[in-house]
């Protein structure tokens, strides 16, 4: 009987550290999920600053091509 009693609570104490286990990967998980999507969204504002400063280079391009055009 006690053999039993030691094995029973043996598999209790397995299957709790696994429970446990799982719970602490999804914890992990969720982390650095939260963190790959902050990151995400800096880069993407990052981008949308550089399209932006692209659309105004490009703009002060066409400027200078046309004033060399109209120079030559």
């Amino acid at each position: 009987m006690e053999v039993r009693i030691e094995n029973a609570e043996f598999r209790v104490k397995m299957e709790i550290e696994r429970a446990n286990k799982a719970i602490n990967d999804k914890h992990d998980v969720t982390y650095l999920f939260k963190e790959q999507k902050a990151i995400n969204a800096d880069q993407a504002e990052e981008l949308k600053m550089q399209k932006e400063t692209n659309k105004i280079l490009a703009t002060e391009n066409q400027k200078l091509r046309n004033q060399k055009k109209i120079s030559s």
